[in-house]
């Protein structure tokens, strides 16, 4: 976890929310483990270890149809304690299951995030329904890696396609570890402004980042 931090840190990091797994059934019930590490972190060391450096937490939410009550029972951490939640699905999941349940957080009064929206082979390759849940105020996150053609050829091919059409909102590092998924974004953001224009990537890599942690809305209208 630390060095995960350090890494975060030294690509020039000020801001981050941690968003650890959430589903006990597909990775346990670690909400004490993980209230107790951020607690941790939140102490004397963090100011030492990473000066200025502001430090949040929320979950990835693994969506099924019990997502709603965890959440309103404060089992599921949202982005930074705001009504953004990170939702992902499992990469080859149905694509009315993915419409539907970022539906119904959407009435529940949640404003869903689509985790590495990317990965999800079932949604329309026409990006029709990236289109059309980001009509519905969705906002759409991809990975830094995907990008980068880390990730794979369909990864990257479906983030460019995205890209060039403006419907991405949000680039996350989705770091896992230092080595098969390390955390890094600011080459991703130098690509971003070099191919789509330097106010496209800021808003992608930082402004709509600050403005979910803070509960804001974000910037989607792109011409």
């Amino acid at each position: 976890m630390l060095r995960m931090l350090d890494a975060e840190y030294h690509d020039g990091v000020r801001l981050l929310c941690l968003t650890p797994h959430y589903h006990p059934g597909f990775f346990g019930d670690n909400r004490e483990a993980v209230q107790k590490r951020f607690i941790e972190l939140q102490g004397k060391e963090a100011s030492r270890r990473w000066p200025g450096m502001r430090i949040t937490l929320g979950n990835e939410l693994r969506y099924d149809q019990n997502s709603v009550s965890w959440l309103e029972n404060g089992l599921c951490n949202t982005m930074n304690g705001t009504r953004y939640i990170l939702t992902d699905y499992l990469e080859g999941e149905d694509r009315n299951f993915i419409m539907n349940g970022m539906y119904e957080l959407l009435r529940a009064g949640y404003k869903p995030i689509l985790a590495h929206a990317e990965r999800y082979r079932n949604l329309s390759r026409n990006l029709s329904d990236i289109r059309e849940l980001r009509s519905k105020g969705i906002p759409i996150q991809v990975n830094a890696q995907s990008v980068l053609g880390k990730a794979g050829f369909f990864e990257r091919s479906r983030c460019r396609k995205m890209l060039s059409n403006h419907l991405v909102d949000l680039i996350c590092s989705d770091g896992h570890n230092l080595d098969r998924r390390p955390p890094g974004v600011s080459e991703c953001a130098a690509v971003l402004e070099q191919k789509y224009g330097a106010e496209y990537a800021r808003a992608l890599c930082f402004e709509n980042a600050f403005r979910i942690l803070n509960g804001e809305p974000i910037l989607m209208n792109w011409s």
